[in-house]
Order: structure tokens, then C-alpha cells, then sequence
């Protein structure tokens, strides 16, 4: 696991300066601790800092091909690397070193920009190609690891993280106000859209192709979900096909040379991975788990001892206060790099500090919501199955009226009005019952200038697009490949990136294996989700294995008491409205002390929409400031 960095000069005869090369990579030092390595060819240079987990005494990056005409750096995993490596021995390849990194730039020989084809694991890579001229860039298929590029006319920049390219002089931050509309919504930012003016996030399954001498970069996409599938043709064993598979995803994610261990939050998929580590025979496992001062649904504690006791796990519990949330979030926004107001960053930062002292490698069971239907935001399209044969007037002038009565942002007072609408006009993903703003709450926070300007945007056009690729899918497979494209890719799996790279800590995601996603798409969806059910065939497939505890409990986010955090009589830092400039030139002072005061005085829980702006408002402290 590392961190990247590039820079290409338009200009042939523009050498690139070491030391700037250095500055850039020396802003992503956490991910990269243990070396730093770098090519530099006349006009383009690339940078590499290492986590080392793989042949730690070889594999030094760059690496090249065998007459150097082939270097890449390279952030990431590739499980099946030692398969891959002794088919391209057989082919005549000559490697010098045990790395993973190593078969990159022989795949790239043999097959040029389809060298992905083979690869399973989770990577962003470059890839110089010296006699063509011709850099390759590459996000995994699910975007579990983060790439970056700016282009113009004078240079292309790429990396792990935005702030590497801070320390390019030449690079000038400014604030994106379409990515900021579209953040209110989302709560991040959508790819390939930033929040920094020109950033692009590269979208997961896709490559960036740049030969020197060209204007402009080529984006194309090389892997997407394939959701063509007739029912009557799954398989009679689908439970026992997607147990086999998990295992095997799980196992093959254990190559290491340095300690690993769990996430556990004592639900089924953390739960399911280290069934699988003991079925693979792996001995003394260590969990790590989150906990809280303050009571409620938060705190998984107790469903984590089960799962630790069973499987005999060296259990740790980490306990995270308000205190924590208070001094960490600042350093939390400026590892993230985007605003991303997720509040699971807070025990995800804290949880990954706390284990760095015991291990490197962290195996999480993120994925397994969005693969099998575990969120309860999908059960709108089973309601939708069997509520829209109800009458549309009877609906519109009885139902409507009645649950409009309900306070605001009660569950199922917004479902009413959804009904009788396709996915792609009410769905803003998951995150569309976490406090995501609407156009209209938008156009309240701005001030009259900027609402003018921002007028012409809506978010949902956003999803509009995203989900034109699959127009005749069931409503539940469009929101669950709305979520795996963007709730997954733009948030939780950049998040998890972020939060466990700024310890120094490998984070693995089985159940991400692109083998199991391929599966889960395919499957329909009573295999998934049923009126009474979710998760169904996972479950199934996993259910002798975990403690029926953890089998039947009621399903919960990984969430965090921040809705008490902000009605605390602590004072939390004024980060909002802190400088003069950006933040009181957009938002309306008065509006959100109004949101803040409803939150206080228990009109509703707005503790998520609260958590957006406050992000925001750090985030420009952190990059904006004095730009």
C-alpha cells in the first residue's frame, strides 16, 4: 500500500525538478512511511512512498520491465499476483523481484492497456510506457483506492491525494461551486467532479491514457456492472456458489508479511470475515471494535464481544468521546482531502490510530450492503411492488394529506410522495435519508447572489445520468448501482482509504473481491431482499457460521452519537463562520444557526445536514485559506 504522484510538462524541453517531485510526494508521506522512490525523465516525473507489505526487501518501486523501457508506481494489492507471475515466466518474463508491483509493467508487454483484464485486487497505478511516450493510468474497478489528475495547458498532474499537488507552485486551489451544490446533496462529491476547481477524481474501472504531445488526456472505461440477467437462469446453489466465493475472497486477502487483523462491529459481514480467516486456519486474530460513552443503537460493543468470544479472538475495544470528535475532526478533514461529511470517519480515524501498535493490515466487511441489499433505504422498492397498485387519486388525496402531518424528516412522511416517481427522480442514493439537503434547502442556505448563480443546478440530474447506462433494471438494482457507484465510490471507500492511510494502515475489503460483485449484480432480486427479509442469500450463506445473534439482529449503520455530540452544552469549535471570505460570502448566517437551533431544541435530528456544513466550513480553513 502506498501513494503516488506525477507531474508531465506540455513542454518537451521543460525538465522536471527533483525537489518539486520530493515537495509533492512529501505531502502524502503517512501513506508511504517506510521508502520513497522516483523516475524522472527529462519532462515527467513520477513518485512513489511505500507501505511495505510485499516482499519487503524487494520491492522497491518504481519498478521496471527487464530493459527498463516499462516503469510504473504503483498503490494497492494484487491478490492473485503469484498465478498471474508464473504464466508470465512461461511467456519468457524475467522478474527480479517478489513484489506484486512487478507483473504490472510485464502485463503491460504482453497485453498494453488491457493488462486489468487479469488483475484481482484493489490498485491505482501509473504505468510510463518510455519508448511510446505514453503514460497509463488506472483506478480498481470499485474504486477502493483513490487516483487524481489535473490537466492544462502547460502540465498533467496525477495522485493519491489532492494535497500533493499543493505543493506544486503552479497548482492554484480554488473552490469548484458546482461539486459544492452537489456535495450539499450528497454529502460528498460525485466523480468526476472534486470540490477543488479542475481536480478530477478518475472514476473506478477506468483508465486515463496521456502520450506526450497530445492536448489532452483520454478517459475510457474498462470494467462496469453487468445487470443482464434472466431469473430462471441462476444456478439451483446460489447460496452455497456466493458462500464458496466469499471464502475464497477472504483467503486470498490474507497475504501478508506484516501482522493483520479485523474491524469488527459485531454485524454479519465483519463477522462473516473473520469466520472466514478461521477457516483458513489462521491463528491469533486481532479485532478491533468502536464503543461509546453514551448509550443507544450507536454502540456495537456488545454484539463484537459475542463475535470475539466465538471465533477466540485478541479482542480490542476502543472507546471514542465527545472529546475525541471535538480535537480530531480538523485533522480528520485535512487527511480526507474532499469534504466528505461522513461521521464514520471519526471511529474509523480513531480505530485505525489505536491498532497501528498491533498491526498493518486491516481486513473491513464493507460492501456487503450494497452488494446484497442491506440498507434499509432499499426496502422502498419492495413497498413500491406492492403499493402501486393502490389507486393514484386515492393515494395522492388521501395518503399524502395524512403523512403530511408528520413532522419533518420522520421516515416514510417523504416515501408517500416518491411512490408514483421513477428511481431517477427521488433517489440521491443512500445518503438521501442521512441529511442531505434538497434544491430547495440549498437555495434557503445561499446567500441571494449565490442562489441566483447555482439556480440552473440540480443534483438529481447526477443520478439521471448515472443510471441512463441501465434504463430497464428493477428499481432495486438501480439503487443499488447508484450506491455502488457513488455512496460506495465517492464516499465510504475514499474515506476508508483516507482514514486508514493517514495511520499507515493497509485497509482490505473482501467482500469488494469484483468476482463476488459480478455475482451479487447477476443475482435477482428475491435472492436479496424480500418484504420481511435483506441480505438473503449472504445470510444464507454465511449463516452457520456466525452466532445466530449476529445472524438475527436488527440491521444497523455504522453509526455515531453525533446527534447528542451537538445538543451537548460543549461548545464546538466556530468553524463555520471563522474568516471572513469564503463561507460568508455562500451561506446565510442566519439559516444555519436556525438548522442548529431546531437540532437544540428536538424539532428533528439535523445532526447530519449540521455535520455537512461543518465539514465544509473546515474544509476551507484547511485548503482555501490565504488562496
Amino acid at each position: 500500500m502506498c501513494g503516488i504522484c506525477g507531474i508531465i510538462y506540455k513542454d518537451p524541453e521543460r525538465p522536471v525538478d527533483k525537489q518539486v517531485l520530493m515537495n509533492m510526494s512529501s505531502k502524502i508521506a503517512h501513506r508511504g512511511p517506510d521508502e520513497e522512490g522516483y523516475f524522472i525523465q527529462k519532462n515527467i516525473g513520477m513518485a512513489i512512498r511505500r507501505l511495505s507489505i510485499i516482499d519487503i526487501e524487494g520491492g522497491r518501486q518504481p519498478i521496471y520491465n527487464e530493459d527498463t523501457s516499462v516503469v510504473t508506481v504503483y498503490n494497492g494489492e494484487i491478490y492473485n499476483y503469484l498465478e498471474i507471475k508464473k504464466k508470465l515466466e512461461a511467456r519468457g518474463h524475467k522478474f527480479r523481484t517478489n513484489s506484486d508491483t512487478e507483473i504490472l509493467v510485464h502485463l503491460y508487454e504482453e497485453y498494453g492497456s488491457q493488462l486489468i483484464d487479469p488483475l484481482n485486487g484493489m490498485f491505482a497505478f501509473a504505468v510510463y510506457d518510455r519508448k511510446r511516450n505514453r503514460l497509463l493510468l488506472a483506478r480498481d474497478r470499485l474504486g477502493i483506492k483513490p487516483l487524481y489528475y489535473i490537466d492544462n495547458n502547460d502540465w498533467f498532474l496525477f495522485g493519491s491525494e489532492i494535497k500533493s499537488f499543493l505543493a506544486f507552485s503552479e497548482f492554484k486551489a480554488a473552490l469548484d461551486p458546482e461539486a459544492l451544490h452537489h456535495y450539499l446533496s450528497f454529502r460528498f462529491v460525485p466523480a468526476p467532479m472534486t470540490l477543488f476547481k479542475d481536480v478530477k477524481k478518475l472514476l473506478p474501472g477506468h483508465l486515463v491514457e496521456y502520450h506526450i504531445g497530445w492536448k489532452a488526456p483520454m478517459v475510457s472505461e474498462y470494467w462496469d456492472l453487468s445487470l443482464d440477467n434472466e431469473e430462471d437462469s441462476m444456478p439451483e446453489r446460489t447460496s452455497t456458489n456466493v458462500g464458496e466465493l466469499i471464502n475464497d475472497a477472504i483467503k486470498i486477502r490474507l497475504m501478508s508479511e506484516v501482522p493483520l487483523g479485523v474491524m469488527l462491529s459485531g454485524g454479519v459481514d465483519s463477522s462473516a470475515i473473520v469466520a472466514g480467516m478461521r477457516m483458513a486456519a489462521r491463528q491469533n486474530i486481532s479485532t478491533f471494535t468502536i464503543a461509546y460513552e453514551e448509550e443507544g443503537a450507536h454502540n456495537e460493543g456488545f454484539f463484537a464481544k459475542i463475535a470475539a468470544e466465538a471465533f477466540e479472538t485478541d479482542h480490542h475495544e476502543i472507546v471514542v468521546r465527545l472529546g475525541d470528535f471535538i480535537e480530531d475532526l480538523e485533522r480528520i478533514v485535512y487527511f480526507l482531502d474532499e469534504p466528505i461529511a461522513d461521521p464514520a470517519a471519526i471511529p474509523i480515524f480513531e480505530l485505525c490510530s489505536f491498532s497501528k501498535d498491533y498491526v498493518t493490515v486491516l481486513l473491513a466487511g464493507v460492501g456487503g450492503d450494497e452488494l446484497y441489499a442491506g440498507y434499509g433505504a432499499y426496502k422502498e422498492a419492495i413497498y413500491w411492488n406492492y403499493l402501486r397498485h393502490i389507486p393514484r387519486s386515492l393515494w395522492e388525496n388521501v395518503v399524502i394529506p395524512l403523512f403530511r402531518l408528520m413532522p419533518e424528516r420522520v421516515p416514510g412522511r417523504n416515501f408517500v410522495t416518491r411512490l408514483h416517481k421513477p428511481v431517477e427522480d427521488f433517489f440521491l442514493g443512500s445518503s438521501f435519508v442521512y441529511g442531505g439537503f434538497s434544491e430547495a434547502e440549498k437555495a434557503n442556505l445561499y446567500v441571494e447572489d449565490f442562489a441566483r448563480q447555482q439556480s440552473g443546478l440540480d443534483s438529481q440530474n447526477i443520478v439521471r445520468d448515472t443510471l441512463s447506462k441501465i434504463p430497464h433494471a428493477s428499481p432495486l438494482k438501480k439503487m443499488m448501482y447508484l450506491d455502488t457507484k457513488h455512496w460506495l465510490a465517492d464516499s465510504h471507500l475514499i474515506m476508508m482509504d483516507k482514514m486508514s492511510m493517514a495511520n499507515s494502515i493497509e485497509l482490505r475489503t473482501p467482500l469488494l473481491d469484483h468476482r463476488l460483485v459480478e455475482q451479487a449484480a447477476l443475482l435477482p432480486d428475491r435472492h436479496k431482499l424480500s418484504f420481511k427479509k435483506s441480505k438473503i442469500v449472504f445470510k444464507n450463506a454465511i449463516g452457520s457460521k456466525i452466532p445466530k445473534e449476529i445472524l438475527l439482529r436488527t440491521k444497523r449503520g455504522f453509526s455515531t452519537p453525533i446527534d447528542i455530540w451537538f445538543k451537548s452544552g460543549h461548545e464546538l469549535p466556530d468553524v463555520i463562520f471563522d474568516q471572513k471570505g469564503i463561507m460568508g460570502d455562500l451561506f446565510r448566517r442566519e439559516a444555519i444557526n436556525g438548522l442548529l437551533e431546531r437540532h437544540k431544541q428536538g424539532h428533528g435530528d439535523f445532526s447530519a445536514s449540521i455535520m455537512t456544513i461543518i465539514v465544509l466550513g473546515l474544509w476551507v480553513t484547511a485548503f482555501m485559506a490565504d488562496r
